[in-house]
């Protein structure tokens, strides 16, 4: 949890530095809105059920099926916005309402906003003035009690701007909770498909249904990993879902294992010694490999993503790694391998 935690805050101050240093670059991509809010969903819902609040995700009438925006910063205010919520709140419940803002003709004004509603701690008036403001609470307090770099909402205010639109604190009052709006711009809904249920259009996920149990069975797995701990704790992992699971130390170790045998998807780590990641990768699909390759990293910036998917990676998760969404990117990986 220390390394998590660490993790988090370098990131921040480093994704804040190159904000104040204007060198942030926005991706626009097609994004799936279900499958962005599943993956928030499935990524905050274990913390909501250990602190028995509700945790609900849900679309307020109609949504387009697909926006282009930064996939990776969106996803990442909406981690910021939500983590807080829910860390805030000790009893009752933390919502998310996606709707549509349509502004009739002017579609460059149309956008769709994540309402995010809690019952926590609130904040007063007078404390509300420093929230956006960098490395500052609500109160020296609330550092002490919850942790946290106090950049989390300026970081995620100043991505929204970047992106094009905006976060909003709407109410907030003491032992009232909180409403804020992370709102993203989303042009023309002509030629958009509309839904009304955001598990309408998720990324196909049906191995992954069942997250614990048997959600890999008879899916086989090649763990290139130089970290003894890291082995122990990922092959565990696979294993107690009915993976199988080969473990190779290098990327060396790993080319000659993967193009010899039949594996469903590749997990490999990017930096080794002897051989690192991204070259294993680089020789595997010149070699005309065409297995799924997840990269894993402790690095979360976007320069290492970049990189990594460069290499030719499908994928990549950042150390230390969330069980459900490992479980979930490998389920749906291999089944796109059977297809």
């Amino acid at each position: 949890r220390n390394s998590e935690n660490l993790t988090v805050i370098i990131d921040d101050i480093l994704d804040f530095s190159k904000i104040e240093a204007n060198k942030i670059e926005y991706e626009k991509l097609r994004i799936s809105v279900a499958s962005l809010v599943h993956d928030v969903h499935t990524l905050f819902l274990p913390k909501a059920q250990e602190k028995q609040i509700e945790f609900t995700v849900v679309a307020e009438g109609l949504v387009p099926e697909t926006i282009v925006s930064d996939p990776v910063r969106l996803k990442q205010i909406l981690i910021n916005i939500i983590g807080n919520a829910i860390k805030f709140t000790q009893m009752g419940r933390v919502s998310v309402v996606v709707h549509l803002i349509a502004a009739g003709k002017t579609a460059e004004l149309n956008a769709l906003a994540f309402d995010v509603n809690d019952t926590g701690i609130g904040i007063s008036v007078d404390q509300q003035d420093r929230l956006f403001k960098p490395f500052s609470q609500a109160d020296s307090s609330t550092s002490r009690k919850y942790g946290g770099t106090g950049l989390g909402l300026e970081l995620s205010k100043r991505l929204a701007l970047g992106l094009g639109g905006d976060l909003q604190m709407l109410f907030s009052a003491p032992g009232k909770g909180s409403l804020f709006r992370v709102q993203v711009p989303i042009g023309s809904i002509q030629s958009s498909r509309l839904i009304h249920d955001l598990d309408a259009s998720p990324a196909p996920r049906s191995r992954a249904a069942n997250l614990y149990g048997e959600a890999l069975k008879g899916i086989r797995v090649l763990l290139a990993e130089d970290s003894p701990d890291n082995q122990v704790l990922i092959s565990r992992l696979l294993r107690a879902q009915c993976a199988e699971v080969v473990i190779v130390n290098n990327g060396e170790e790993a080319i000659p294992r993967a193009i010899r045998e039949k594996f469903d998807v590749i997990l490999m780590d990017l930096q080794m010694p002897i051989l690192d990641g991204f070259e294993a990768t680089k020789r595997l699909r010149a070699m005309g490999c065409q297995t799924p390759i997840v990269a894993l990293s402790a690095h979360a910036m976007k320069e290492e993503m970049d990189r990594s998917i460069q290499s030719g990676c499908n994928d990549h998760l950042t150390k230390p790694i969330d069980p459900q969404v490992l479980v979930q990117k490998l389920a749906f990986y291999a089944g796109s391998n059977e297809r």
